[in-house]
């Protein structure tokens, strides 16, 4: 049997696995092979006057600005035609709320009377004002 499955005793070092620890090796094993840069270039063969069209996928484990270079030439046509280069950019960061008044409060205004102002972010004291606080009177309902 192929290393990595149900009753292969090469995948665990000589016992047989079942078909759980199998499936969770194979797994592991794919794993690792997909986060391995290929160690020699590759080849696409395609037809003349036809398009491939590429879709880069991106993930990470840390936060930063990530930059790659992917190039691509013509085989056969060394210095006549120019090999393509095509840079991708990524980041990778953690959900920030806006600290920016102009977009967390809809209701703002420059400055006024604290008496006169309810509910609105008053810029020019940086700062959201509530209205006047009323000490032992009930809302009206």
């Amino acid at each position: 049997k192929p290393p990595g499955t149900a009753g292969s005793a090469a995948a665990a070092g000589g016992k047989k696995l079942s078909k759980k620890e199998a499936e969770a090796a194979a797994a592991a094993e794919a794993a690792a092979a997909a986060d391995k840069e290929p160690d020699r270039p590759t080849r696409w063969i395609l037809a003349p006057k036809t398009a491939q069209q590429v879709d880069l996928c991106f993930a990470s484990k840390d936060l930063g600005a990530f930059h790659q270079t992917l190039s691509f030439e013509a085989v056969g046509y060394a210095g006549v035609i120019p090999p393509v280069s095509v840079t991708g950019h990524a980041v990778c960061a953690l959900p920030q709320i806006s600290s920016e008044p102009r977009n967390v409060f809809h209701r703002k205004v420059k400055s006024k009377n604290p008496i006169a102002v309810r509910r609105q972010w008053v810029s020019a004291r940086a700062c959201f004002e509530w209205g006047p606080l009323l000490v032992g009177v009930e809302e009206a309902q």
